[in-house]
């Protein structure tokens, strides 16, 4: 399925593609791990300020900026996961010409798992800061004895 000629690569040509894989891999796995621990922290963030985070308090229906910071989020995740795949893949595809062959556009390209993984953290970043916000702008607290 691949359009491009399969070339084999030099030893030096392996290895240096090989740290640059493995760089972005590490980032992906931050970016993954980041995404995890902002999907936690609204719940142990509200429990310490005694904000109300019931499904029934918060109206999961009605709390849109929310629903959309955990599925940006999510699609981080995801998309941190399927880059992660689809780089070892490409890899492959670059070692064997028989995977050279199955590679689609996806495994030759796995920038764009990359880039669809570092838009959706960033954009849930900027609605949790908001929802942050939103959270925090009617807040008083509580009287401790």
């Amino acid at each position: 399925m691949s359009k491009q000629p399969f070339v084999q690569l030099s030893e030096l040509e392996v290895t240096k593609r090989v740290e640059v894989i493995k760089a972005y891999s590490s980032s992906s796995t931050a970016y993954i791990q980041l995404a995890v621990g902002a999907l936690i922290v609204p719940i142990t963030f509200g429990e310490k300020l005694d904000l109300p985070l019931t499904a029934m308090a918060l109206g999961l229906r009605e709390d849109f900026v929310l629903i959309l910071t955990w599925v940006s989020f999510l699609t981080c995740i995801g998309a941190g996961l399927l880059y992660q795949y689809l780089v070892v893949k490409y890899m492959a595809s670059k070692f064997w010409i028989e995977e050279h062959r199955r590679a689609n556009h996806f495994v030759q390209h796995p920038e764009y798992a990359y880039g669809v993984m570092l838009l959706t953290f960033y954009f849930g970043a900027v609605l949790f800061v908001l929802k942050t916000y939103i959270m925090l702008r009617g807040y008083t607290p509580s009287p401790t004895n």
